[in-house]
């Protein structure tokens, strides 16, 4: 998916649409990395829809393309309350995502989320989180 984004230049709004509205989710999965890629600020309602999308994978590359680009208000709403009750997803993969997203716009609500996924029983749930949370930088602190 990366390698597609690098062949091109810019992606147009219609495009960008296409992509997030296709339904393959390996397209949808495109439209996130190019609205990253080509620093798509203005097309951001696409992510927040995505964030809904009946693929985990596609919901937590929404979040990470969220969180890579810094919004922090989407339609007069705080993105940190968009996305907490994704914290409680019932993918961990997205869960955790989105707790590292969260670090990035409320520290403090970050942290809380993510603390339990450090001491999961599953040792890959808990290098997943600790990677999550290392990722934040100073907004993971004093977690990090």
């Amino acid at each position: 998916i990366q390698a597609l984004t690098q062949l091109r230049d810019n992606i147009t709004r219609k495009e960008l649409i296409g992509l997030a509205s296709s339904p393959r989710a390996g397209l949808r999965l495109l439209a996130c990395e190019a609205a990253h890629a080509f620093d798509c600020h203005g097309d951001l309602d696409q992510m927040f829809r995505l964030l809904k999308d009946s693929q985990a994978d596609v919901r937590a590359a929404a979040l990470r393309t969220i969180g890579l680009l810094h919004i922090y208000e989407y339609q007069g709403e705080s993105v940190a309350e968009i996305i907490a009750p994704l914290t409680r997803d019932p993918n961990d993969q997205v869960a955790m995502t989105a707790a590292w997203a969260l670090c990035l716009f409320d520290p403090e609500s970050g942290q809380k989320a993510m603390e339990p996924w450090l001491f999961n029983q599953n040792r890959d749930v808990r290098i997943f989180a600790a990677a999550a949370l290392k990722a934040t930088g100073k907004y993971g602190f004093p977690l990090t």
